[in-house]
């Protein structure tokens, strides 16, 4: 009887808060400010669908140009509107099938070869600015661009879209806009609305965000809602080719970025590094785009930090100048990644084992460890496995890492920086390869004129640098391909992707011209990536330090930046007459003039900076009882 009366009185006191909560029905309860930005995103994916569908509708009547034009600019500025939270929550989606650039894909996280066809917004941008539209096409992408936004469904928005990741996408939305909205990225059939269209995407920021306005100090709105104010001014103001975009970063972006984590902070809303365990690609916690820790090299290198971390590196960069690692003792990592030329060797393409020419010119290896995939044709995916593929090639150091560790262990000096620097692990190859990577990675340069410039620590720049960042950026289009802050393939605001391109490079730059052989990515032994799309695509390397990295391109073909320039005005291979099916750089000539060359050039010589990573060591370990081997030169012999 005791236990069926205590069974009841659980019952009871589990009842009381339940019929609490019930009692409540009816009353007028205001609603948290995300569960209005819930609905708020959820009204609007209705518009941005009615809006498809009236554009789908006029397509399949065959409505005058001008008419389908209209509605498709109010559909595209209804997705822009609550791009920022599509972006967020869905990143595979948005990328792959909303709002990506217009090329070709291979599905990734599959063994088969599945390819993507071009699709979404900037397909239809393409689309909609023929001459002719293709209503078919046309009308067939609007159509599979309606179902991919329903995908991202009522159950899933309420349940993926919290305080926090309300906040981090307002954030990396900001940092959207600044790479690649007003760039012109997201408009490869007309940029002229680019600025326009950044305008609606700051609104529609602003608009949720009044949803949280009753909770935010009046000081802190006072400070935030100027900022956004100023963009919408600058982007009403100004016209895609005349936009100062350094002065949008320093005054307006930044600025945001910082204020927009602050509000978040004074909110006591969770942080990224308090949601997640593990390192993100952007420190979130960073003063702005440009700032040396914006990135994070223990990310993409794989790797945590140690307490042996100087030691570990300082025996790496001892590896990195010692021959020791090559089947001849005459060879050393430094032989092609000289820190004299900004880790390059300054040839057309590296020599050989042999001697003899390589296939492939030498990449510039400060700040390669921002990236997702290595090499020229982007055959590695991890830094460390760089090692394997230069240790083991008969053209470079021919070598196996048997040999390697038992040549190293003859070497009292080697095995005591070992065990000072890795403990009883010794000497092996995961400490041989870690140890060299870890050097690898500490090789960043963040800290140029154009950096420092852009930081606010300095406000004298020579003007032509802020002319050319500003033509790299908009009229020359370079950044939508070398984004900032990498200006590399390293795509934001994500920062975990590393694009290749097909640009037409011809074998020399000189009339006739012929296409380089080389096939590049195609064939790069992944099988997957035998793609035709892939033909002659290689990684964009970054523009940091490339003032002392010539020659040019995977095969070293462009003597100069001037001749480089000459290339991509005239339109890359297919502006200089080649057969390049593929090719992802628009074959169109960009009219710049010499004057507007010479500033890009400018901005590009701005990012130089390789101070404090150029030293060598005075002397490599020494091997007792073997003379030959103690000769061997610091950096290689060749």
């Amino acid at each position: 009887m005791k236990q069926i009366v205590l069974f009841f009185a659980l019952i009871g006191l589990i009842y009381i808060p339940i019929a609490g909560f019930t009692s409540l029905e009816g009353k007028d309860l205001k609603p948290t400010p995300v569960v209005e930005v819930q609905n708020w995103l959820l009204e609007n994916k209705k518009t941005l669908d009615a809006s498809l569908s009236e554009l789908e509708a006029a397509l399949e009547l065959g409505e005058p140009q001008a008419n389908l034009l209209e509605k498709y600019v109010a559909s595209r500025n209804n997705f822009k509107k609550i791009e920022f939270l599509y972006a967020y929550l869905d990143p595979q989606l948005y990328h792959s099938y909303l709002n990506g650039a217009p090329l070709p894909k291979l599905m990734k996280k599959v063994p088969e070869q599945i390819v993507i066809e071009p699709g979404g917004f900037q397909r239809l941008d393409e689309l909609m600015y023929e001459e002719e539209i293709n209503t078919e096409e046309t009308a067939t992408i609007v159509k599979k661009l309606r179902y991919d936004l329903g995908t991202l469904n009522e159950p899933t928005i309420r349940f993926q879209l919290t305080d926090p990741v309300f906040f981090e996408s307002i954030r990396f939305g900001i940092l959207r806009v600044n790479t690649m909205g007003v760039t012109g990225f997201d408009r490869p059939g007309n940029t002229d609305d680019a600025l326009t269209e950044s305008n609606t995407f700051f609104k529609g920021i602003v608009e949720a965000l009044e949803f949280y306005q009753p909770y935010i100090d009046q000081k802190e709105w006072n400070q935030i809602t100027p900022l956004f104010q100023k963009a919408s001014d600058a982007f009403s103001a100004d016209n895609f080719e005349d936009f100062d975009r350094t002065k949008f970063q320093r005054e307006i972006s930044d600025p945001l970025w910082r204020q927009m984590l602050a509000l978040q902070k004074s909110l006591k809303i969770e942080m990224p590094h308090q949601r997640h365990r593990v390192k993100q690609p952007v420190n979130y916690e960073s003063e702005g785009l440009f700032e040396e820790n914006f990135l994070s090299a223990e990310y993409y290198a794989m790797y945590a930090g140690h307490e042996k971390d100087e030691e570990r590196i300082s025996l790496g960069r001892t590896l990195f100048f010692d021959p020791i690692l090559s089947n001849n003792n005459q060879r050393a990592c430094a032989s092609c990644h000289s820190p004299k030329k900004a880790f390059t060797d300054g040839l057309k393409t590296s020599k050989t084992m042999s001697g003899a020419e390589a296939l492939r010119n030498a990449p510039s290896i400060i700040n390669s460890v921002y990236a997702e995939k290595f090499f020229h044709d982007l055959r590695v995916d991890h830094l460390a496995a760089q090692m394997d593929h230069v240790v083991l090639n008969p053209e470079e150091f021919d070598a196996d890492y048997i040999s390697i560790v038992h040549k190293i262990k003859g070497s009292k000096e080697y095995r005591d920086l070992f065990a000072e620097a890795y403990g009883n692990e010794g000497i092996t190859k995961n400490s041989v390869t870690h140890a060299v990577t870890r050097y690898v990675a500490s090789l960043r340069s963040y800290n140029s004129r154009f950096d420092q410039y852009m930081r606010g620590e300095t406000e004298k720049i020579d003007p032509a640098v802020v002319r050319g960042y500003n033509l790299f950026s908009g009229k020359a289009a370079c950044a939508t391909c070398h984004f900032a802050p990498t200006f590399s393939g390293l795509v934001p605001p994500a920062f975990i992707e590393s694009e290749s391109e097909v640009l037409g490079v011809p074998k020399i730059f000189k009339e006739p011209y012929e296409l380089d052989a080389d096939q590049g990515r195609f064939m790069n032994r992944i099988l997957k990536e035998q793609a035709d799309f892939y033909e002659f695509s290689f990684k964009t390397p970054t523009l940091r330090n490339v003032e002392l990295t010539g020659p040019y391109m995977h095969n070293g073909a462009f003597a100069t930046l001037e001749e480089v320039m000459e290339f991509y005005n005239k339109g890359g291979g297919l502006g200089l007459g080649l057969n390049v099916p593929h090719q992802t750089l628009p074959g169109d000539e960009l009219e710049l003039t010499d004057a507007e060359i010479d500033d890009i050039i400018s901005f590009m010589k701005s990012l130089t900076d390789t101070a404090g990573l150029t030293s060598e060591p005075t002397r490599l370990p020494q091997f007792e009882g073997n003379a030959a081997l103690n000769k061997r030169p610091i950096g290689g012999a060749y």
